[in-house]
């Protein structure tokens, strides 16, 4: 089973902490080939995160045996921790797109923190500011946005073609993004105060060698 040790390869580089193991298409095999299929499962996640959880036989095409895993995936959910809440809010832009009449909507996984409707972003890395109109967690209108939660920010003078996926939406109090416009245009402007202060230091040296040129003219006049 090389391409199910791979997987397993993945998930430890990946940090998963918590899973099950499935045999599959028993519908195909005798009951004692099912077993000894499980047995290699053990063996295989033997010093993982997987060792002691459950394997499951299972037939997606009958249906056979798919309650277990079922009922083992339910436990898991119902004794999982709640998401990192502590700290700024923070997720990452998985899909962006607009509807009419509302404007652009930005969708992901928060990874932290606690974003209510009305409060202010800021999108990273180009540090463009804007508030959150609406709020959809699982699809439904929600008061907040919360660290694990499937979620839908609809954000205020966004324009679609700025965001991209893997931009990160963090939360930010209405002094940090005055602090950060300011920090914006204080970079600007200095950025164009440099600009001229080199256009008239090229300026002066053109001045300079003219100056210079007309006096050796006139003093290899005869």
């Amino acid at each position: 089973m090389p391409q199910a040790r791979e997987h397993l390869n993945i998930l430890n580089v990946l940090g998963v902490r918590r899973g099950l193991a499935a045999v599959t298409k028993i519908d195909l095999a005798d009951s004692e080939t099912v077993a000894l299929a499980a047995d290699e499962v053990r063996d295989l996640v033997r010093g993982t995160f997987l060792e002691g959880a459950p394997v499951c036989p299972v037939s997606p095409a009958t249906g056979a045996g798919m309650e277990r895993p079922r009922e083992a995936l339910d436990g898991m959910i119902a004794s999982s921790e709640p998401g990192e809440r502590r700290g700024p809010f923070r997720m990452p832009a998985q899909r962006a797109f607009a509807i009419h009449g509302f404007g652009t909507v930005l969708t992901g996984v928060p990874v932290s923190g606690v974003l209510c409707q009305g409060e202010a972003v800021a999108l990273l890395p180009a540090g463009a500011g804007s508030t959150v109109r609406r709020i959809e967690a699982f699809g439904e209108p929600a008061a907040a946005a919360r660290a694990g939660h499937r979620t839908a920010l609809n954000v205020a003078g966004v324009h679609l073609g700025t965001v991209h996926r893997g931009d990160s939406v963090v939360g930010i109090s209405a002094a940090r993004l005055k602090r950060l416009k300011d920090s914006v245009i204080s970079r600007v402007a200095a950025k164009r105060d440099s600009v001229r202060d080199e256009q008239a230091r090229l300026l002066a040296e053109a001045e300079a060698g003219r100056a210079a040129s007309s006096r050796a003219e006139r003093w290899r006049r005869p």
